[in-house]
């Protein structure tokens, strides 16, 4: 029965031996010489360590006759106390010992793996899952590195290391946080530990950051003081560039900024009379998935561009979206970080700072694929010259029913604009593309999906695609290969993802007669359309869809 180990370096040295009958407690290893011995091996794991390197690391230059006998008797020890008799985990390997562990029996490894998972979100621009991650690796320590151990000079060096990486990563945890607008937070962290470590310039900046961001600009500016009268006593020099330009912009009166975060509309047809609704208050421009929504708020924010001349906030909700949505609180305090306005703690304190902040501006606001009225109330200003736009598939009645929001609803494109899309793609029109753009329901979705792969196939007909859409898996002809987040069939599984059974059996049929239950729901995500009195038709790609699903076909 070969146990399962486990060892913990971010605090005293711990040891848990875990095996198919009994899950062991952490335990702690009372000879300080085996305690030095494990140590040196851990922070070696995988290199052989020659018995001489282990006994200078033991004794120092002065080792009684007897070291090299003690190095392995104290290594039967270790391998008895970790279940590995037979030396298969501590292995001898020629003149040496090598500990054979993965990253993931070490607290050291999972800590690595935590922060390297943070920094690539953080450059992702995910701070709230930086923040989150990061921090979990920082809760993995309890105390200085290897705390009860000698400090030989493998431990030393080891510690050293340790301790280095703890300060960047808790450093770039606080970056995080500030990030996602948590100023006030973070203060009494920065505070203690510029204290601990005066001399690193990171957390001096963090601090006068959040200082500023949170209105004490006072206390942020007589924190430069004290950290320019700290470098020039212990280092003889002044604080770098930026830390002076931080401290320039704190004293400097605040100058109105523009943000400009529309990002790029793709190509765009048609629409012309729904272009035209849009404009004046707040918006919302309703619809099913693929239905080209975002296209049409990004496309008329790039046209009126020159109606808002202090400029555009912009936010992907994902209210529909395998990530988890962004919280109302979390948007607000991206936009007034965009605003350049100090960003308070809570909810409610920060959309009412957002509504003055934006009382005087001609801004454009949109928020991009809201889930429901309630993930957008927060994020709509008061009464202000700036407009809003909103796009869900909810049909957002919540809304024009509270705040008396506009309402655009938008549905396939007209068959000309349908053909025009694919020929943006595809080059001059073709034979087969208004039968083509009918099996595509005219959703711009489908649509630019059908085209992207026939421009990747260049074998493949126009025709050949119009085929396999009648006679196959219409889903899996509007995938695209490798990234399946693309597909129709991922965008129908967000709007679908809470619907009960019995609903999507509805969608399975070709028509549905009022009253059922659930039909609601899918009139407010729009995954029906009426037909007449009492009586919704399900879109031939929705039916196909819940065809899959359900496998029922009637």
């Amino acid at each position: 029965m070969r146990a399962e180990l486990r060892f913990r370096l971010l605090g005293p040295l711990e040891l848990a031996v875990s095996t198919d009958s009994a899950e062991s407690d952490w335990t702690t290893i009372g000879s300080t010489k085996r305690r030095a011995l494990l140590a040196a091996l851990l922070v070696r794991a995988g290199e052989t360590v020659r018995v001489d390197q282990l006994v200078h690391e033991l004794w120092g230059t002065r080792p009684p006759d007897s070291a090299t006998t003690q190095v392995h008797q104290n290594v039967m020890w270790l391998r008895r106390a970790m279940g590995d008799e037979q030396g298969l985990v501590l292995v001898t390997d020629g003149h040496g010992y090598r500990l054979d562990v993965t990253e993931d029996q070490l607290d050291v490894g999972k800590f690595e793996d935590l922060t390297r998972r943070g920094l690539a979100a953080l450059r992702g621009g995910d701070p709230e899952s930086a923040a989150d991650l990061l921090r979990r690796g920082l809760g993995l320590w309890r105390g200085n590195p290897l705390s009860d151990v000698p400090a030989t000079e493998l431990v030393a060096a080891a510690a050293a290391r340790l301790t280095e990486r703890w300060l960047d990563t808790w450093e770039t945890a606080v970056d995080a946080e500030l990030a996602c607008g948590r100023h006030e937070t973070v203060v009494a962290e920065l505070i203690q530990q510029v204290e601990v470590h005066p001399l690193r310039e990171r957390p001096w900046r963090q601090l006068m950051t959040a200082l500023h961001r949170t209105g004490r600009q006072a206390e942020a500016l007589a924190t430069f003081q004290r950290v320019r009268q700290t470098w020039v006593t212990e280092l003889g020099e002044e604080p770098s560039a930026e830390l002076r330009r931080l401290h320039q912009q704190i004293l400097a009166p605040a100058e109105r900024i523009v943000p400009r975060q529309l990002p790029v509309a793709p190509g765009f047809v048609g629409r012309a009379v729904e272009l035209s609704q849009l404009g004046g208050g707040t918006t919302a421009v309703v619809g099913g998935a693929g239905v080209g929504k975002t296209a049409l708020a990004l496309h008329w924010g790039a046209l009126a561009a020159d109606r808002f001349p202090d400029g555009q906030l912009y936010a992907d909700l994902r209210g529909f979206d395998r990530r988890p949505a962004l919280a109302p609180a979390d948007v607000l305090a991206r936009f007034l970080q965009a605003l350049g306005v100090p960003v308070p703690d809570g909810e409610d304190e920060r959309a009412a700072v957002y509504r003055t902040t934006l009382a005087d501006r001609e801004m454009l606001v949109v928020l991009d694929n809201a889930r429901d009225p309630d993930h957008v109330r927060p994020l709509l200003p008061g009464p202000s010259p700036a407009e809003v736009l909103v796009t869900s598939r909810d049909d957002m009645r919540g809304l024009v029913a509270t705040h008396g929001v506009h309402r655009v609803t938008l549905g396939p494109l007209r068959p000309d604009d349908a053909t025009e899309l694919l020929s943006a793609v595809l080059g001059p029109p073709d034979v087969g593309f208004a039968e083509l753009a009918v099996l595509c329901d005219h959703l711009p979705l489908a649509l630019r999906i059908a085209a992207a792969n026939l421009s990747a196939r260049p074998q493949q007909t126009v025709g050949d695609l119009v085929d396999a859409l009648r006679a196959g898996d219409v889903l899996a002809e509007l995938s695209v290969a490798g990234d399946p987040t693309v597909g129709l069939r991922a965008a129908l599984d967000l709007s679908c993802a809470d619907l009960p059974r019995e609903t999507l059996v509805l969608l399975a049929q070709r028509e549905i007669l009022a009253p059922s239950p659930g039909l609601d729901q899918l009139v407010t995500r729009h995954l029906v359309t009426p037909s007449g009195a009492d009586r919704y038709t399900v879109p031939p790609l929705v039916r196909a869809y819940a065809n899959t699903v359900t496998g029922l076909y009637f």
